[in-house]
């Protein structure tokens, strides 16, 4: 039997004990929100006027600064998981690898969830914006951390150019430098140590690469550097101090 749809509004917190499973023949609806997706799931109204939390909506991909801490796609507690795809990031390796809080006892530096650029290979993860304009300060903040011991990643800003792709010619480097951080303790770095860096009005690429891992196992390097709470773009780091 078909369930008329009610809207509803208000909602902000899950009370535990109001989670049960839907009764058969019922609809799910659906909290509809001119907010980006929220970065650890959303509500849902049960058609019996309970709440549940949908753990695995995706981020909105019209977010820019989406999952800077991977939340998505979630995997099991206590664990890590290789995945061809993460929302809001691209990687030149072959995989990605997510490891959940906890897992060999190290705990994510901000929320659940974070990755190793030392996946099946060294690789650079990267995201990219379309949406800044020229003169426009870009800002940068981000938790990094060693796995067997002193581990060394280089952040590099690059302006695309014109043609708003990479390796063009009319590329244009902005900012890069290394960071190396030790496996006892995640490090933050940010952009209010560096001087002021400018956009020129293209695509920016904002790409984290491997360069060291202490202990990196075979040929590939496969074990070493941990980024989590990775954030970009203008504003973010002055918002962050803000709070």
């Amino acid at each position: 039997m078909e369930l008329p749809l009610r809207e509803h509004e208000g909602w902000s917190r899950l009370d535990a004990k109001r989670r049960r499973r839907p009764v058969p023949g019922t609809r799910l609806l659906w909290v509809r929100s001119n907010r980006p997706a929220a970065r650890f799931g959303q509500f849902r109204r049960m058609a019996d006027g309970s709440s549940r939390v949908n753990s695995t909506l995706k981020l909105s991909p019209d977010d820019k600064r989406a999952n800077p801490s991977f939340e998505e796609p979630r995997i099991q507690k206590r664990s890590f998981e290789f995945r061809k795809t993460i929302p809001g990031w691209k990687t030149t390796g072959s995989m990605f690898e997510i490891w959940s809080s906890g897992f060999q006892d190290v705990t994510a530096h901000d929320g659940n969830q974070f990755v190793e650029l030392n996946a099946q290979e060294e690789a650079t993860l990267y995201k990219e914006s379309t949406e800044i304009k020229r003169d426009a300060e870009l800002e940068f903040s981000f938790a990094h951390r060693g796995r067997n011991g002193d581990d060394t990643l280089k952040l590099t800003i690059t302006d695309l150019g014109p043609d708003n792709s990479a390796g063009g010619g009319d590329d244009q480097e902005l900012f890069t430098k290394e960071y190396t951080t030790g496996k006892d303790a995640w490090s933050v770095y940010d952009s209010t140590t560096e001087p002021g860096i400018l956009a020129l009005g293209n695509k920016a690429r904002f790409a984290f690469s491997a360069v060291h891992a202490t202990g990196g196992k075979g040929p590939d390097n496969t074990e070493g550097n941990f980024l989590d709470s990775a954030e970009f773009g203008v504003g973010v780091v002055t918002a962050q101090r803000a709070k």
